[in-house]
């Protein structure tokens, strides 16, 4: 259980840090929106500032509309990945998808649209949250090594070497560094 704790906060410190750029990239953003509004409205005396207003909006809603798609774009992505992952790590079949709703929350979806990730055992969720850490690994940008503590631990014998064995592949070109007890190597 701690395991798994430290992997939650593992994932949860990742999340955070690609929420602290989204925040940064949103001040930005509206550092730049109060300073274009500043300067329309100081400007929006004559007919030929009008239309450089209007363009400006024009242009601010453009800006706005293209963060909004890149902000989704890059969680469509996270999802992908993740998906890819699990199914390349998980060894039993029986989920359809992984969700990540727009807050970075994670559901597992069986056949029928059913949310399973309640249900899910811990060397699943310890293989979904290796599935989405590679995932916020190969989107952030980050390239820094990635540090798993005990990620065989609680799972059977044959679930650890399956696990062991597709780790090979998995987040290629990272350093990923594995700390395991001796019983479960």
């Amino acid at each position: 259980i701690n395991d798994v704790s430290d992997q939650i906060e593992e994932l949860e410190r990742k999340n955070g840090a690609l929420e602290t750029k989204i925040g940064m990239l949103k001040e930005k953003l509206n550092d730049c929106i109060v300073k274009v509004e500043s300067i329309m409205k100081n400007k929006a005396k004559s007919i030929k500032d009008e239309k450089l207003y209007e363009k400006t909006k024009k242009i601010l809603k453009t800006i706005t509309e293209i963060k909004k798609n890149v902000v989704n774009r890059v969680r469509e992505i996270v999802v992908e990945k993740t998906n890819e992952n699990f199914k390349n790590l998980c060894w039993k079949k029986d989920f359809h998808s992984i969700n990540v709703s727009p807050g970075y929350e994670l559901g597992v979806m069986d056949q029928r649209g059913t949310d399973v990730f309640g249900s899910l055992s811990t060397g699943e969720r310890k293989i979904l949250g290796l599935s989405f850490l590679g995932a916020l690994s190969s989107v952030s940008g980050f390239d820094a090594p990635i540090l798993i503590d005990n990620p065989f631990g609680m799972l059977d014998k044959e679930v650890q070497e399956s696990l062991a064995e597709r780790l090979r592949n998995y987040l290629p070109g990272k350093q990923l560094f594995l700390f395991s007890l001796d019983s479960h190597i």
